[in-house]
């Protein structure tokens, strides 16, 4: 029995050693395994499985063609172009002819001297009515005007001057000018500074300014020269801008002073000023 022990002893070592051998093979198995899973998954991620009779489409995002954009949206700009030259040839022609309507409109009001004093009292007041809205519009754009260019230069926008110049002249237009200038002004600083939150405070700047002009300045410069509620000035901002587009927007106003006061001198149509009216 005592003999044996050392020769169960070898035979345990030599087994020990087998098993060893036995499950560093198994463990070098499983990491192959292993790695050969990793390989084969990464390749999957890659590169997508093809079924047979199946032709891979791949997604690639085209840059955007200036001309071909131009051309598309050519026949508004056209029209808009069409619509703002009618208006200037409008407004040089009657310049042009000067008082020549007013007389007239004076001469077929009526026989009597009386309805002849009340057409000329009539266009009196329009004249200054309007004269007075103009000048309201224009002290109007050059507020948006300057504290644009200055916000935006100290923003480090460029070409903030140009900014302001667009700005002053696009509040003429009520909502949608302001709308296209701080789209126009928040894609400008993106473009230019390479960061989203820049091109958000660029674009709120221009908002908070018209927003002030509109809601604070105008109302408060028109209350001076205009007997108009709010709600029929934007009932009539949403009809001629329907009719007339842009065009129809800077307009809108002045018509419809100029149908309040016609309104409010004529007997039959008395009521309807009185909607138009405060």
């Amino acid at each position: 029995m005592l003999d044996k022990i050392p020769q169960a002893i070898k035979e345990l070592q030599r087994e020990d050693a087998s098993a060893s051998e036995d499950e560093e093979s198994i463990m070098e198995k499983a990491q192959i395994a292993a790695k050969q899973i990793e390989e084969t998954a990464e390749k999957s991620q890659e590169e997508p499985a093809v079924q047979a009779g199946v032709t891979p489409v791949r997604l690639v995002d085209e840059p955007m063609d200036v001309r071909d954009y131009v051309i598309r949206n050519s026949p508004a700009t056209l029209v808009l172009i069409s619509q703002m030259f009618s208006v200037l040839l409008l407004v040089f022609f009657l310049l042009s002819v000067g008082k020549l309507y007013r007389r007239k409109i004076v001469r077929i009001s009526g026989p009597s001297f009386r309805r002849m004093r009340k057409a000329a009292r009539i266009m009196n007041e329009l004249h200054h009515q309007v004269r007075r809205f103009l000048f309201v519009m224009v002290i109007s754009a050059l507020f948006v005007g300057i504290l644009t260019w200055l916000a935006f230069l100290l923003l480090g926008v460029e070409q903030a001057a140009l900014w302001g110049v667009v700005a002053g002249i696009a509040s003429g237009v009520p909502y949608l000018g302001p709308f296209l200038v701080l789209v126009g002004s928040g894609v400008a600083a993106f473009l230019q500074f390479g960061e989203l939150n820049t091109a958000v405070i660029v674009a709120l700047t221009s908002l908070v300014i018209t927003s002030i002009q509109g809601n604070l300045l105008m109302p408060w410069l028109t209350s001076y020269v205009s007997s108009l509620n709010a709600v029929a000035i934007f009932i009539g901002l949403l009809f001629w801008g329907w009719l007339w587009g842009p065009v129809g927007l800077i307009v809108a106003t002045p018509i419809l002073m100029i149908a309040k006061s016609v309104c409010d001198h004529v007997v039959n149509f008395r009521p309807v000023g009185e909607l138009l009216g405060k």
